[in-house]
C-alpha cells in the first residue's frame, strides 16, 4: 500500500472560462430566481474579470436583499458604489495634511498610497461606467468575454 500523497492533487489549478462568467452573470440578469441556485456556491472573488465581479457584487447586494435585479437597476447600484468611493476621498485628504502638520511622514506615505490607489480605482469605474452607458450593460459584458491579443 502507498500512503504518499500525489501532490499535484494539493495545488488545485485555477480555471477561467469568460463565456462561463458571462453566462451566468447573464443568466441572474434574466432569471433573478436563479440567485436561490447558486448564491452560496458563487462569490465575487471566484470571477477572473474584476468587471464581472463588479457587476456580480451588485447583482449580489441587491438579491441577497430581495430586490429586483435587471440591467437598469445593476447599473443604477454600480453608480452608486462609485459615488460611495467618492465619499472617503476628502478624508484621506485631510488625513494626510495631518500627517504633515504632525510630522508623522510615515502614516501620510501610507495615506498618500490608499489616495492614489482610490483615485485609480475611481477612474477606473468612471471609465467602465462611460463604456456601459454607451454600449448598454449587455454588449459590455459580452465585450468582456472577448480573448485578449496574448490569447488568454
Amino acid at each position: 500500500m502507498n500512503d504518499r500523497v500525489d501532490e499535484s492533487l494539493l495545488n488545485p489549478v485555477v480555471l477561467w472560462s469568460p463565456e462561463a462568467e458571462t453566462s451566468l452573470l447573464g443568466a441572474l440578469l434574466l432569471d433573478n430566481g436563479l440567485w436561490d441556485r447558486v448564491g452560496d456556491l458563487v462569490a465575487a472573488g471566484d470571477f477572473f474579470k474584476n468587471e464581472h465581479r463588479l457587476i456580480f457584487g451588485a447583482l449580489s447586494s441587491m438579491l441577497n436583499t430581495a430586490k429586483p435585479a435587471d440591467v437598469l437597476t445593476v447599473h443604477d447600484q454600480l453608480q452608486r458604489d462609485r459615488s460611495a468611493e467618492m465619499i472617503g476621498l476628502p478624508d484621506l485628504k485631510m488625513a494626510i495634511t495631518h500627517c504633515e502638520t504632525v510630522k508623522d511622514y510615515i502614516s501620510r506615505e501610507l495615506f498618500t498610497d490608499i489616495l492614489e490607489s482610490e483615485e485609480e480605482h475611481i477612474d477606473w469605474l468612471q471609465t467602465q461606467m462611460r463604456l456601459i452607458e454607451q454600449m448598454g450593460i449587455e454588449n459590455f459584458v459580452q465585450l468582456q468575454t472577448k480573448p485578449n491579443e496574448s490569447g488568454s
